[in-house]
């Protein structure tokens, strides 16, 4: 699997921000990640990340799968 997000209309130097924001917000939830020094890989879904984007139209999203003959 690859995955490509491209944001629009100069909203790229907030994409990298938008992680932090994700977890925030599902902190603020009650969740609680592990504490310490750490890859933060599988702490917020895509879904969580692109809800904290928060602008639809200004980011596309391109996934693309390959089977493992080819």
């Amino acid at each position: 699997m690859r995955a490509q997000l491209t944001a629009l209309n100069d909203k790229g130097p907030e994409i990298p921000s938008c992680a932090a924001v994700a977890l925030g917000a599902k902190m603020a939830t009650g969740y609680r990640p592990l504490p310490g020094a750490r890859a933060c890989v599988g702490e917020i879904t895509v879904n969580e990340y692109l809800a904290a984007i928060n602008e639809p139209s200004n980011i596309r999203l391109d996934v693309h799968f390959q089977s493992r003959e080819a």
